[in-house]
């Protein structure tokens, strides 16, 4: 089994690099689109809380929280808040620090996932539909879907309410520096696999394997050839829901699934963000089951919101679906880079 993998590994390896030195103009536009996705959505919408976050776990504040169960409560609220890896680099925090097992870590990394709501609206609800009438569903049957299946993973693992340790870190002047530098690096780590997996996508376009299957969908569901590939785009890669129709409001449920999934590129990006250190299967078939009852809840409570939107948002001029200008990140980028190598000069080059 092992051999065969490392063989499936080895091929797609050699593929990807044929890819890479025959189709030049297919990876630049390819390279070209994940920095911009980059630029325009992930840095704006996740440096700074996860900055935050960083500052938080150097704090200590979580744990100040004794009984396990209120410190799960708090990651997962903070997991719904902040975005994708959020909850999972507080959760891998807890079982490197013994609190938990490995296979709750895994579990748990499964539930305390989140988009976000700055994530939500920056690339959902502004970009498809110019209101943050959608980014309510979307957010709403993700919370709810992620609520479901925490009560259940939690009464299936949490054996008792033990108290755990109580480190006695403190917030100073230098932990703003330190959280910094290290979310500058995780941002580093996503991003690139976000431009990477960009390149997988176009090689896989290439393949025909992405026409086939929007083939399918258009088949199944009566949808253009054209939203049917904006749909397996999604799924592969959350940041391509910008190549959906605007203004549709039936792709709701849908975006409230493939949100909740998180795409196959998120799966990439907690990869890194774990550096393997727990399985990531128990993540995806939690991820799977939470977009089928985001999906639902989403149908659900659309008319709730929708029902006197949908004529206004329609008569939107497409300007309003512009993306902001990408120099704000290229500047943050600029100076994470200066503080990062202040940091490293006076730290004597050492790592953080």
């Amino acid at each position: 089994m092992k051999k065969r993998n490392e063989t499936i590994e080895l091929t797609g390896l050699i593929l990807f690099t044929i890819f890479c030195i025959a189709d030049t103009g297919a990876v630049r536009s390819a390279v070209s689109g994940g920095m911009q996705r980059c630029l325009m959505t992930i840095i704006p919408s996740l440096f700074a809380v996860m900055t935050a976050v960083e500052m938080i776990i150097r704090s200590g504040i979580i744990t100040k929280f004794r009984r396990l169960r209120t410190r799960l409560l708090v990651i997962f609220i903070m997991s719904m808040l902040g975005g994708y890896p959020v909850g999972t680099k507080l959760i891998i925090g807890e079982y490197e620090s013994g609190r938990i097992t490995k296979r709750q870590a895994e579990l748990y990394s499964g539930v305390c996932y989140g988009a976000g709501p700055a994530f939500i609206s920056g690339c959902i609800s502004i970009q498809l539909y110019g209101n943050n009438t959608a980014g309510k569903v979307v957010f709403i049957s993700n919370i709810a879907a992620d609520i479901m299946l925490g009560l259940i993973v939690y009464i299936l693992t949490l054996s008792g309410d033990t108290a755990a340790g109580n480190e006695k870190n403190k917030l100073s002047a230098i932990s703003l520096t330190e959280s910094i530098v290290s979310t500058g690096k995780t941002m580093a780590v996503i991003c690139f696999t976000i431009i990477i997996f960009s390149v997988i996508s176009a090689m896989i376009m290439r393949s025909g394997l992405i026409t086939a299957g929007s083939k399918l969908i258009s088949k199944l569901t009566g949808r253009t050839m054209e939203e049917g590939a904006g749909i397996i785009l999604s799924v592969m890669d959350i940041t391509s829901v910008n190549s959906l129709p605007a203004n549709d409001y039936t792709l709701i449920p849908f975006l409230s699934a493939v949100t909740a999934f998180g795409g196959i590129c998120v799966i990439f990006q907690l990869r890194a963000v774990t550096g393997g250190k727990i399985s990531l299967y128990p993540v995806i078939g939690l991820r799977a089951a939470a977009g089928v009852l985001s999906y639902f809840i989403g149908r659900m409570i659309m008319p709730i919101y929708i029902s006197g939107d949908i004529m206004a948002v329609t008569t939107l001029r497409a300007n309003l679906h512009k993306a902001a200008s990408p120099v704000p990140s290229i500047l943050l980028i600029i100076m994470t880079a200066v503080v990062f190598r202040e940091y490293s000069r006076r730290n004597g080059g050492s790592e953080t």
